[in-house]
């Protein structure tokens, strides 16, 4: 069932009322309801050359059947139109979601290069300075620390602790640690991956987490020589893997 107008008083009755109840208009009559207005939608008789309610012409009057008809297919017309927009608005996220990723992509591995050069001078030197304290090993990047007055310290923390006393060399952890907080922001910006780079995502945090642990390494090293040669070589290791699967994405 669905509500019309009565083509009389204009009051909304059923479509399978055989009379209105508002005023009596009989809707049975032959032919007396077959024309509705395009402009106004009013029922009104064949015998009408003019709406009543509106005044639009009769030529411009329409069947029931052919303004359905219309009716649907406008409905489909917009439904083709606003799934049209939304496949091209939804190309247009994924292209700029994918742009913007590539864009903190870059700028995670400039600053990541950047920083590179700093640990690992600042990690061989330490490791040197260590290895020749315990050795008595002169060389002239070392002595400083390990033979200040031309002879050897006697316990390997004297040379450690002269070391991170330097001015120099902690002007360069200095630099160390703001290259690590600067990455970690980058790495926060990195939007969702797009899709087919999920894995690219993964491990770009993963050399990310890399460098900040030889950073660390660096900034506050902990334990003897041996395990700490140890986690750094472990470390070079794996960023060097992560490295050559991330290149595998841009062959």
């Amino acid at each position: 069932m669905s509500i019309i107008q009565c083509p009389q008083c204009r009051k909304e009755i059923s479509n399978r009322a055989t009379q209105c109840i508002h005023c009596g208009y009989n809707l049975q009559e032959p032919q007396e309801c077959l024309k509705y207005c395009q402009e106004c939608g009013s029922p009104i008789k064949n015998t009408e050359n003019t709406c009543p309610y509106c005044g639009c012409p009769v030529e411009d009057f329409v069947q029931p059947a052919q303004n359905k008809k219309n009716h649907m297919l406008h409905f489909v017309v917009t439904i083709v139109v606003i799934a049209c927009v939304a496949i091209v608005g939804y190309g247009i996220y994924q292209y700029n979601n994918r742009i913007t990723y590539y864009k903190v992509v870059d700028e995670i591995n400039t600053a990541r290069n950047e920083s590179v050069d700093e640990v690992n001078e600042c990690s061989a030197l330490l490791m040197d300075v260590w290895n020749n304290a315990i050795w008595e090993v002169s060389d002239p990047k070392t002595d400083p620390f390990t033979c200040p007055n031309g002879v050897f310290v006697e316990d390997f923390n004297d040379a450690l602790q002269s070391l991170y006393s330097d001015a120099a060399f902690c002007e360069k952890l200095d630099v160390i640690e703001e290259q690590q907080l600067a990455l970690r922001k980058l790495e926060k910006q990195l939007p969702t991956a797009p899709k087919g780079l999920e894995g690219h995502s993964e491990l770009t945090h993963d050399m990310v987490e890399n460098h900040v642990d030889l950073s660390m390494l660096v900034l506050q090293p902990s334990g003897n020589y041996y395990t700490v040669l140890d986690q750094f070589n472990e470390l070079f290791d794996q960023a060097n893997e992560i490295l050559m699967e991330l290149e595998s994405y841009n062959e």
